[in-house]
């Protein structure tokens, strides 16, 4: 039987099990990197983004275990909200982005009216997860070059509109 999720503002203490996560193989991959984080340097950036004023972290829990990382960047000018995310290998699955995802959006949805996401145009299971939550793949898309292929891969912009 699994426990209640609970998607938690991500604090210092949770970083080696941010660590964990951003190292396994597919989380890895999607980030665009082609091997685990340098400690160092990951710590850096989470502290920082613990810091930030427009950046929330949160993650995703089971009886205390982090599945999965959720960062939402917002601007208040714009009213507009961007996510990315990221769940365990482990508990690959178990439609945890989706969910993770939903409790992210009733948590902004009603200060940020427009909530996007970047999807690679080769990550199906993600585009379909977004696609269940309302987001609209966009005509505009850029390219980026992530370690692990010799070719750029295609972003496309994902919207979603309250």
């Amino acid at each position: 039987m699994r426990c209640e999720l609970q998607l938690c503002l991500a604090q210092e203490s949770d970083f080696e099990a941010f660590l964990t996560l951003k190292s396994e193989p597919v989380n890895i991959f999607w980030s665009g990197f082609s091997a685990s984080p340098v400690k160092e340097k990951l710590q850096r950036h989470f502290y920082n983004a613990l810091n930030s004023e427009t950046r929330e972290v949160y993650l995703l829990k089971e009886e205390g275990e982090v599945l999965g990382y959720l960062y939402i960047d917002h601007c208040d000018k714009t009213y507009v909200a961007e996510f990315a995310y990221g769940v365990s290998q482990h508990h690959a699955g178990r439609g945890l982005a989706k969910r993770m995802i939903g409790m992210g959006l009733s948590l902004c949805e009603d200060k940020y009216t427009t909530q996007i996401a970047w999807i690679a145009d080769i990550n199906i299971m993600s585009i379909k997860c977004a696609e269940s939550l309302g987001f609209l793949r966009s005509t505009e898309f850029e390219y980026r070059q992530l370690e692990q292929f010799s070719e750029q891969i295609k972003f496309y912009k994902y919207c979603r509109h309250t």
